[in-house]
């Protein structure tokens, strides 16, 4: 069994799949950018102090603050 962690608990380079979308102010912005369950990211990079992530869906990057990636639930791609 896995242990549940966020976007945030990844490390850069790791490549995870979207389990859950937790309720949050920016809910509609991640939506609408596509992450939602099921879909694959990599985490490409984070600023200085973790206050930003960089990451790689479906052929586009993004970049979402900390409280955006704690919002996001993943599991390890096999």
């Amino acid at each position: 069994m896995t242990t549940p962690l966020t976007l945030a608990d990844v490390r850069p380079g790791c490549r995870v799949r979207i389990t859950r979308v937790e309720e949050h102010p920016s809910t509609g912005r991640l939506l609408a950018m596509g992450l939602r369950p099921g879909q694959i990211v990599t985490l490409v990079r984070r600023t200085a102090f973790g206050a930003s992530f960089y990451i790689h869906a479906e052929f586009q990057q993004f970049g979402i603050r900390r409280d955006e990636a704690e919002a996001l639930w993943v599991e390890y791609m096999d």
